[in-house]
C-alpha cells in the first residue's frame, strides 16, 4: 500500500512539474513550446524503451531459471 501511495505522489509531482514547465514555455514563445514538447516526448520514449527492454530480459531470466513460459507454468 505504501508503494502505491509513493507512486501516486511521484506521478502527481511529475505532472505538476510538467504543467509548470509548459506554462513557462508558453510565456516564452513558440520555440520554447517546441523544445518542451521535444524533451518531454524524448523522456516518454526513453521510459517506454526501458520497460520494453525489461520484457526480453525477464523472459531470458525465466528460461535461465527453468521457468519457461512456453511450458505452461504461467497458465
Amino acid at each position: 500500500m505504501a508503494s502505491v501511495l509513493a507512486t501516486d505522489v511521484a506521478v502527481r509531482w511529475a505532472a505538476a512539474l510538467d504543467c509548470r514547465a509548459a506554462q513557462c514555455a508558453t510565456r516564452r514563445g513558440r520555440l520554447a513550446v517546441f523544445l518542451h514538447e521535444f524533451v518531454c516526448s524524448g523522456i516518454r520514449q526513453a521510459r517506454a524503451c526501458l520497460f520494453g527492454g525489461c520484457m526480453p530480459a525477464l523472459a531470458w531470466l525465466a528460461r535461465r531459471t527453468g521457468r519457461d513460459p512456453a511450458s505452461g507454468w504461467a497458465a
